[in-house]
């Protein structure tokens, strides 16, 4: 049988709370009280129990970290529309970055974020004390749920913040009016947008971008050019198709996600019409197919990574009570051109 707290305590000349609290780094032990324990808790070899502890501090000291799924995406990990919208990917990596110096666990969890009977168990106070939402696709129902929790939480796939939860993402809204502006640019006047669906919160606010970007340029906004997809790129295929038959004149086509510009990048390959020559094509998130693709997309950057390591950062920040939940932080993002372009 290993050492117990007592055998710390006895051999350190303290109590046993003062051992608990110095293992919760508590700020009320003193410097070199602390430091004393921590040595014979070394010498000892004692591996405090996470879950006795959580009965003691009302802590489990876990992050939950919950993948909503893409409306239409298959909850296989290994399908190609989770390979090619990588955020929840790429955000994982930077909150596995950014927790390891700590003392929390993280827990992951998928899900879809249409109803409430969607919450995953792990989002209960009595598995985690905090809670990291990666993906943009939920219902106000699904949010009022999470909510109802009362974990603190942090999103990211949107800037929507709520008194109780708070976002890092960039501005769609910026981000979509930047990109059909540089496309414009370009020469271009006959502009389509492939949106994802309604379930998305970025999808108005995209939208809105894009029709800003034509009207501030002089351009005519047809809600015809306009196609309401999803996510995935067989969806955005389609829409390629049914614009091609509608017959409208377009050269520029910009997309929602970098999944919906590779299945327009197939459709038009399909029908032997050139990229960028006869239309441009652009994405938004690059995910790392977009540099693979033939032509390579030009899209947006979101930076992913960083995103992932503040989201941790912030969310430890609320927990300790260093910071007040319900912020909204704005991140920059950048158009990359490429040859799609």
């Amino acid at each position: 049988m290993g050492n117990t707290i007592v055998d710390v305590a006895k051999k350190a000349g303290v109590s046993t709370s003062t051992v608990s609290l110095v293992i919760n780094d508590s700020p009320r032990v003193n410097y070199r009280t602390k430091e004393h324990v921590l040595q014979v808790i070394k010498e000892l070899g004692y591996t405090p129990n996470r879950g006795a502890r959580s009965i003691v501090t009302s802590q489990t000291h876990n992050i939950g970290l919950l993948v909503v799924l893409e409306d239409n995406v298959s909850s296989d990990p290994y399908s190609i529309q989770n390979i090619v919208n990588s955020l929840s990917t790429d955000v994982a990596a930077g909150v596995e970055t950014a927790i390891q110096p700590t003392h929390y666990g993280l827990i992951y969890a998928r899900s879809s974020g249409k109803s409430a009977k969607n919450l995953p168990k792990i989002v209960d106070s009595s598995y985690i004390d905090g809670l990291i939402i990666a993906g943009g696709s939920y219902t106000r129902e699904f949010l009022n749920a999470i909510e109802n929790t009362r974990i603190p939480t942090v999103i990211t796939g949107s800037n929507l913040n709520t008194k109780f939860i708070s976002s890092i993402f960039c501005d769609p809204y910026a981000a979509m009016k930047e990109i059909t502006e540089y496309v414009i640019s370009t020469g271009r006047k006959h502009i389509a947008l492939i949106n994802s669906s309604a379930i998305s919160y970025n999808t108005a606010l995209k939208q809105a971008g894009y029709r800003d970007a034509l009207i501030e340029s002089g351009l005519l906004y047809n809600e015809s050019m306009v196609i309401s997809a999803g996510f995935s790129a067989i969806e955005g295929r389609n829409a390629m198709k049914s614009l091609l038959e509608s017959k409208k004149e377009i050269d520029a086509v910009v997309c929602a996600f970098d999944g919906l510009a590779i299945g327009v990048l197939q459709e038009l390959h399909h029908r032997n019409i050139v990229v960028p020559v006869d239309i441009a094509v652009t994405g938004f998130e690059d995910s790392w197919i977009a540099s693979h693709a033939i032509p390579a997309l030009t899209t947006v950057r979101i930076p992913k990574f960083e995103i992932g390591e503040r989201l941790l950062n912030n969310l430890l920040d609320i927990i300790s009570g260093r910071i007040q939940p319900g912020f909204k932080i704005l991140v920059d993002s950048k158009i990359i051109v490429r040859e799609s372009t």
